[in-house]
C-alpha cells in the first residue's frame, strides 16, 4: 500500500469472529495456518495458505479479513513526503486493517503485530519535520504507537523548542513515561499540567500509570470542594493538580523543583509558593512564610485551606 493510498476493502463486521483454536476442521485449520503465517510476516507463506483456503472454501468468512491483514503486508507504506499521505495511512491503519488484527488475534498477539505496522508508518513518514497543523502526521507519534520509545524521544528532540509546544512536550512525557517511569517523567508532566492542563489531563488518564491513577483519583475527589477565584474560573482544574500534589505528597517536592519555569500563570505561581513555603517551615523563618501563605491565600483560597489542613 502506497502511503496514504486508499485501498478499500469490504470489511466483515460479526463480533462473534475468532478463530476457533479447538476446533480441528479442514477449514479451521487452513485458516489458522494462514493467521499464523501473518502473525509472523510470513507474507508469501500466508497468500499460499490464503489461497488453499480460497480454492476449497470459496464462501468462508474469514478469507475477508484474513486477506486485509495480508494485503497491509504486501503493500507497505512507501516513503511519505506529505503530511496528508501520513494521515491517510494512518486513517487506513485505524479504520480497517488494525480492527480486523484485533478481532482475528489474541489480545498479546494482536498488540505485537499493531505496534509492527504503525513502526512501518513511522518509517515511512520518517523525512517530514513537524508542523503544529498537522502534528499527528509527525513520526513522535507514530513511534509512540509502535512501543519505539527511543526512537519518538529523538523524534521530539528534533524540534526546536519542543519543551516549549504543548503537544511534542506531551510526546516527551509519555516516552520517559514509558521508559522510565514516574519518577524521571514528573518534571515533564508537570510542564505539561501547567502549559496545557487539558493535554495533561488526557495523557495522564490514558497512560492509565497506577501511581498517577491513584493520585488523580484522590484529586477529583478532593479538589472539586476547593474554591479559587473567579478569575480564574476559565482554567482547566488539573493545572491545579502538582500544586495540590504538593500538599498531600510532599515527597514530590524535589522532583516538581527539577520542573522548568513555564507562564508563570497562576497554578504554577501556586505551586512555587507551596515550594517556598515548604522550604520556610524547615527553615523556621516565620515572618517570610507568613508573607507567602498569605500570598498563597489571595491567589487560591481552596488551595490554602486545603494547605492549612495539613497543618
Amino acid at each position: 500500500m502506497g502511503c496514504g493510498e486508499a485501498q478499500t476493502v469490504v470489511l466483515i463486521r460479526n463480533n462473534a469472529m475468532q478463530l476457533d483454536l479447538f476446533l480441528h476442521s479442514r477449514e479451521v485449520i487452513l485458516r489458522n495456518d494462514a493467521l499464523a503465517a501473518i502473525q509472523e510476516r510470513h507474507v508469501q507463506e500466508g497468500r499460499a495458505a490464503l489461497a488453499k483456503l480460497a480454492a476449497e472454501y470459496p464462501g468462508d468468512t474469514f478469507l475477508a479479513p484474513l486477506e486485509i491483514l495480508l494485503h497491509a503486508m504486501e503493500y507497505p507504506p512507501s516513503r511519505c513526503t506529505r503530511a496528508d499521505a501520513v494521515l491517510a495511512g494512518k486513517a487506513q491503519l485505524e479504520t480497517i486493517v488494525l480492527p480486523v488484527a484485533e478481532r482475528l488475534m489474541p489480545a498479546t498477539q494482536a498488540g505485537a503485530w499493531i505496534a509492527g505496522e504503525w513502526e512501518i508508518l513511522a518509517e515511512a513518514a520518517a523525512g517530514l519535520a513537524y508542523t503544529p497543523t498537522a502534528s499527528s502526521a509527525y513520526v513522535a507519534p507514530l513511534y509512540l504507537k509502535a512501543g519505539v520509545w527511543s526512537a519518538a524521544e529523538a523524534a521530539v528532540l528534533a524540534i526546536p523548542s519542543w519543551r516549549r509546544i504543548p503537544q511534542p512536550l506531551a510526546w516527551m512525557a509519555e516516552a520517559h513515561l514509558a521508559q522510565f517511569g514516574m519518577a524521571d517523567a514528573w518534571p515533564l508532566l508537570i510542564e505539561l499540567a501547567w502549559l496545557d492542563p487539558a493535554a495533561f489531563d488526557t495523557l495522564a488518564r490514558r497512560r492509565k500509570e497506577p501511581i498517577l491513577e491513584r493520585q488523580l483519583h484522590n484529586f477529583d475527589a478532593d479538589f472539586e470542594n476547593e474554591t479559587g477565584n473567579a478569575r480564574d474560573s476559565h482554567i482547566h482544574p488539573a493545572a491545579w493538580f502538582p500544586a495540590w500534589c504538593l500538599i498531600v505528597e510532599p515527597g514530590l517536592i524535589p522532583l516538581l523543583r527539577e520542573a522548568q519555569p513555564g507562564q508563570g500563570q497562576n497554578p504554577e505561581r501556586a505551586a512555587r509558593l507551596l515550594l517556598d513555603i515548604h522550604a520556610l517551615e524547615k527553615q523556621g523563618a516565620q515572618s517570610r512564610l507568613l508573607e507567602q501563605r498569605k500570598a498563597l491565600r489571595q491567589l487560591h483560597p481552596g488551595l490554602f485551606a486545603r494547605y492549612m489542613r495539613t497543618r
